[in-house]
């Protein structure tokens, strides 16, 4: 990765409109840092270190960026082995702090990061949806250093170490709902550092063969104020839920697991670990557990009216476009959830069901839209 320099540095400008350009072989392809108001379009960003780079933390008028139907294509590889992870520079698809930014209908794929946010004097009101992100060797987005109303919607994530990282949040509400998740190899939400704020929903979570407990948080920090909800999380091995850290004043319920193994280490009989407590069965989880009381147990090899199945190794690399995610009729997941005010019911209002897609919903578009 011996390139240098900036294809386009637009800092500390306004109102500018970058349109069908082709962009390469730079460490970045276009730096708006401190500018406001700036619109890249039909671009085409590749080989590069970073893509959309302005992660200005000190310039609190830095915002208003209207990022739409771009194709960002990275150099990092995926998988990587331990040696790569260390040695790539930090590599993002789409970096950006302020306030008003919109990343949306975006292809990013082989970066280390898909898109991020950066913590800096307001990160305010940022939304990324309807982006189609793949083989991402750490995280499919970063929401760290979010204040208030950022939203994370509509995504689809394939082939990433992790989901979406919220480390931390800011007293919140910061917003991750309806995204779909398919072969994620570790925390499908990373909440580390203390986050408090985080409202996690609708989201569909699938984990390959290898990669582990289906929900999981690996730091010994604590999590507050933070909510989850009609989640589907599927996958091959490991617990349902394996959170051995201090939680308070969250909620987490009414969410679909499958696929899971009940056995740890030291092979005792364990469904979930809630604040360092055990719950050995589905049972001992309704009667004792002050989360997941209301969770529901979903078969991974009938869930998607698709086929679409469980991934049967982690370190493969997987099409995106295979990751439909529609259920199947009689799935446990159907009308399985719970009504969230403000938010869309079932059919025929229903209760919602689990997961990012309703039935008889066509699916979100992900990544750029046709020209018309």
């Amino acid at each position: 990765y011996k390139i240098d320099g900036h294809g386009i540095d637009a800092k500390q400008r306004h109102d500018v409109w970058f349109e069908n350009l082709s962009i390469c072989n730079v460490w970045a392809g276009i730096v708006p840092g401190g500018s406001q108001r700036i619109v890249v379009r039909r671009c085409h960003l590749h080989h590069m270190i970073m893509g959309i780079f302005a992660n200005e933390r000190l310039d609190a008028k830095q915002g208003h960026f209207f990022i739409c139907d771009n194709l960002m294509e990275g150099m990092v590889p995926w998988p990587a082995t331990h040696e790569q992870w260390h040695l790539w520079p930090e590599s993002r698809g789409i970096w950006i702090t302020g306030m008003g930014n919109i990343a949306c209908y975006n292809r990013i794929r082989h970066w280390k990061d898909g898109m991020d946010v950066e913590e800096s004097p307001q990160c305010v009101g940022c939304d990324f949806h309807n982006n189609d992100v793949s083989e991402c060797f750490d995280d499919g987005c970063e929401m760290d250093g979010s204040d208030r109303n950022n939203r994370n919607y509509d995504n689809r994530y394939c082939n990433s170490l992790t989901g979406v990282s919220l480390q931390p949040v800011h007293g919140g509400p910061v917003y991750v709902y309806r995204n779909v998740m398919y072969n994620t190899h570790t925390e499908v939400f990373k909440l580390h550092n203390d986050p408090s704020g985080a409202i996690m929903f609708q989201n569909t979570c699938v984990k390959g063969a290898g990669a582990g407990t289906l929900l999981q948080c690996q730091t010994s920090r604590s999590v507050s104020n933070c909510h989850a909800w009609n989640n589907l999380y599927l996958g091959h091995s490991g617990r349902a839920v394996d959170y051995g850290i201090p939680i308070f004043d969250c909620t987490f319920d009414n969410d679909g697991f499958g696929g899971f193994g009940f056995f740890d280490e030291k092979e005792r009989h364990v469904f979930m670990k809630w604040a360092g407590v055990f719950y050995p069965t589905l049972e001992d989880v309704r009667a004792k557990s002050p989360y997941e009381s209301h969770c529901v147990i979903v078969d991974p090899q009938t869930a998607f009216a698709s086929g679409l199945q469980v991934p049967d190794d982690h370190l493969k690399v997987y099409d995106n476009t295979i990751v439909d995610m529609r259920l199947k009729d009689g799935c446990a997941a159907i009308a399985a959830g719970k009504i969230v005010p403000g938010y869309p019911t079932g059919p025929a209002g229903k209760a919602p069901s689990l997961g990012a897609c309703e039935v008889g919903q066509p699916l979100p578009q992900y990544g750029p839209r046709p020209e018309k």
